[in-house]
């Protein structure tokens, strides 16, 4: 989003430009807290996993979030209409 584009966003949304130094933060700290859940859930298997068998968990993970994103689009797009 450019500059100028984020500050219409803002004036028309009541609020100023994004703080993305914030949101980087608070994406780490989510980061964090899921790596944090799946230790509990699978202690330090992932660490002795081979690169093949973490790849093959890396696409199954892009193709729930595509998934997810179809789901997401459907449903935006059914507000529309």
């Amino acid at each position: 989003m450019s500059d100028e584009s984020q500050r219409v966003w803002g004036n028309l949304n009541g609020v100023g430009k994004p703080d993305r130094d914030q949101q980087l933060v608070e994406f780490q700290g989510a980061c964090r807290k899921r790596m944090a859940q799946g230790a509990k859930e699978y202690g330090e298997r992932s660490f002795a996993a081979s690169p093949d068998q973490l790849l093959g968990e890396v696409q199954q993970e892009l193709e729930d979030v595509a998934n997810w994103a179809f789901i997401l689009w459907c449903r935006v797009r059914d507000l529309s209409t």
